[in-house]
């Protein structure tokens, strides 16, 4: 690995750093301190993901059915965990299509989403969801959340610390943030199943940050949260598992009951999934 003269965003400090990915005009840095995996600052502008056009979202339609499962399990299990959020306030942003919002106003919740994605706005009002463009539209409204739902949407977040300030203000006293990044953790595992989302979460393109766990649970006690929770989770695991095989590809469906089944993914630190309740 070589070493980079990129200061870290999350330190900022001039601690070394290292080069540990460059592929395909591809570059991530590793701060050889607190474990952040970024793009470098120049990258930044070309990174925001063409997230306006129906085929940014094609396959969240295809599989529609097993990700408003997902969903709906999910918020399920975090109530009879923290049985207070009951029929509260839920906000999901970056709710994209509107799937886990459909599924909380479901089971009670009143639901609010913050999207950019005019695509995305137009498939969550046609649903009869309400919507955003930003953090600062939600806070107008002085509403506070007992939930906040943060799917896949971190690793787009140039000021991370910041942004999860401003979340932090708008739970309740008692409100919980659930937020769910992919588990960068074994780089190996990029360059061994390159192209396989199911198998390896690769270094996409239109991510900024790439994390593991030291560094996510890092970056949230620097933004003055306190975790409840953080662990990996896989396709193996019972509610992925369920909704995944609700998947039309016949192929996922049998990999999701063969990791089911072997536990592989536990065995060998190998899941997907970075998911943090923090508040």
């Amino acid at each position: 690995m070589k070493l980079n003269k990129e200061f870290c965003f999350i330190c900022k400090d001039t601690k070394p750093t290292s080069l540990i990915y460059d592929k395909n005009s591809m570059r991530i840095i590793r701060c050889n301190q607190c474990g952040t995996m970024f793009r470098p600052r120049e990258d930044h502008r070309g990174i925001t993901p063409d997230n306006n056009t129906s085929e940014y979202y094609a396959e969240n339609l295809r599989c529609a059915l097993g990700n408003t499962l997902f969903f709906r399990l999910t918020f399920e299990n975090l109530i009879r965990r923290f049985p207070d959020i009951k029929n509260g306030n839920l906000l999901d942003f970056g709710c994209g299509i509107g799937n886990a919002l459909l599924e909380a106003k479901k089971l009670g919740f009143n639901v609010l989403g913050t999207e950019l994605s005019r695509v995305a706005i137009d498939n969550c009002r046609k649903l009869g969801l309400e919507v955003s463009m930003s953090i600062d539209d939600a806070a107008h409204r002085q509403t506070r959340f007992d939930l906040i739902n943060l799917h896949h949407v971190l690793e787009h977040i140039s000021e991370p610390i910041g942004f999860l300030g401003k979340l932090k203000e708008l739970l309740k006293e008692d409100g919980i943030l659930r937020i769910e990044a992919p588990n960068c953790g074994k780089i190996f595992l990029w360059k061994l199943f390159t192209g396989n989302k199911y198998i390896a979460a690769k270094p996409s393109p239109d991510h900024i940050y790439y994390f593991s766990i030291k560094a996510l649970k890092n970056i949230l006690l620097k933004a003055d949260l306190e975790i409840i929770d953080i662990h990996t989770e896989g396709f193996g695991d019972d509610i992925r598992h369920k909704a995944t095989i609700q998947n039309p590809n016949i192929l996922i469906r049998i990999l999701s009951k063969f990791l089911r089944l072997t536990a592989i993914e536990k065995i060998l630190g190998l899941e997907n999934f970075l998911v943090v309740i923090a508040k």
